[in-house]
């Protein structure tokens, strides 16, 4: 993965190009049917959906050596994450679905604690 930061604010560029500033995980949500879970909404029979999330893993971050000069307005860092050779891609099979997409924590948790 490749992320590319731009500000005008050399403070904040700083801040935020910080390998431990960026929050990006892999998040699996899986769901189905409870075997038993009927309800009535509106005169009509539904089934009740259970929920689960899960975050795999989290990507790892280093500043990039490509890319040539460090300009001044813009960093760029290079990620990825490890993927276990479990992990099941996105599907959707009857009453059973399975979504694996990238999830990113809101900024806020940069002022958090130091």
């Amino acid at each position: 993965m490749i992320l590319t930061i731009k500000s005008q604010d050399s403070q904040a560029l700083d801040l935020l190009s910080s390998p431990r500033a960026i929050t990006i995980r892999l998040r699996r949500r899986v769901r189905f049917h409870a075997a038993a879970g009927m309800k009535t909404v509106n005169n009509k029979l539904e089934h009740l959906w259970k929920d689960t999330t899960e975050d795999i893993e989290a990507a790892a971050w280093w500043p990039s050596t490509e890319g040539g000069s460090v300009e001044p307005t813009r960093r760029r860092l290079d990620g990825e994450i490890n993927l276990v050779k479990t992990l099941v891609p996105s599907l959707a099979i009857g009453h059973l679905s399975i979504e694996v997409c990238y999830f990113s924590s809101p900024l806020e948790t940069l002022f958090v604690g130091g």
